[in-house]
């Protein structure tokens, strides 16, 4: 799992909603049990596998808020359940005035915290780690809200969207950069809204415009065919980017090759979305690509091969 933080903006998203918490508290018992009961929305969970759907990871941790106080759970079934249940660490316990429903985030974040209204805040990393076949859990933020404090039965719903590239050819991929053409905010404080049965909805702040997917210091090698892409997978936050975005490629040799668009372009919760297949050679003709989603809906994109390229 990636532990790679923004501690800064970490702090000051739990100072911020610090502010917000309600002043007068009345110690109780402690209100978190042993364990919960947790499962994952059907489209985008926390690994991907094309033959088998989305599953948990062995020892994945979420935080779980009865009050105030942020508990960690940890799983107890194996990599690839689909749902199970998740028992309390140690050291955790609610002791501060319960809220009237419990509220759930995965990953674990040690700095995250909620309000009393219900409103989780955490950090969108700016960098996300490249996994075969699948995104970075670590990155894929899901929440989940219970009916009341009786209802120990978590239902994540995932927070962003997803973006999957797939490319081949004669190299090596170091990172890829996502930008929107309109400077809009990708990564740093987030507020996240959601009620029992609601979609979340996420709000970010004093954060960065490039979102970065980090392969490696020896990169990844893409396969020499079409048929055998690799998929190159980007969390992002739902939006609509009105002038389009920017994808920068960049390999091990530190060459880059920039794609653009400037096509209206959403990203939406909880929806993946892919290109066509690109060759990305070292000495490609590159040419226009489009990218389709579930609906059947086109975007299409024109190519911008500056000198240098990969």
């Amino acid at each position: 799992m990636m532990k790679r933080f923004l501690l800064l903006a970490a702090a000051l998203t739990v100072w911020s909603c610090a502010d917000r918490m309600s002043p007068e508290e009345t110690p109780v018992q402690d209100l978190s049990p042993d364990a919960l009961y947790a499962q994952v929305e059907t489209c985008s969970k926390v690994s991907f596998d094309d033959e088998s759907g989305m599953y948990w990871n062995a020892a994945d941790s979420i935080s779980a808020f009865f009050s105030p106080e942020n508990i960690k759970y940890i799983f107890d079934g194996a990599t690839g359940d689909t749902e199970g249940s998740f028992s309390k660490a140690a050291d955790g316990a609610a002791l501060s005035a319960a809220f009237s429903k419990i509220h759930a985030l995965y990953p674990y974040r040690e700095d995250a915290a909620c309000t009393d209204e219900g409103t989780i805040c955490t950090t969108l990393p700016a960098r996300q780690s490249f996994t075969s076949g699948a995104f970075d859990p670590e990155a894929n933020i899901m929440v989940a809200v219970t009916s009341g404090t009786d209802d120990r039965s978590l239902s994540f719903k995932n927070v962003c969207g997803y973006l999957k590239v797939r490319l081949y050819g004669d190299n090596t991929i170091r990172e890829i950069r996502f930008k929107g053409n309109n400077g809009e905010i990708l990564s740093g404080q987030a507020e996240i809204s959601c009620g029992y049965e609601d979609d979340p909805e996420i709000e970010l702040s004093d954060g960065g415009e490039v979102m970065t997917l980090d392969c490696g210091e020896d990169g990844v090698s893409l396969p020499d065919s079409a048929a055998e892409a690799m998929d190159f997978w980007f969390i992002l936050p739902p939006m609509t980017f009105q002038k389009g975005f920017t994808l920068e490629i960049e390999n091990t040799a530190g060459a880059v090759v920039t794609k653009g668009t400037t096509a209206e372009f959403p990203t939406t919760r909880n929806l993946i979305r892919k290109t066509k297949v690109m060759d990305i050679s070292s000495d490609p003709e590159f040419l226009s690509f489009s990218v389709t989603d579930k609906d059947g809906n086109t975007y299409d994109f024109n190519l911008i091969a500056p000198p240098g390229h990969v």
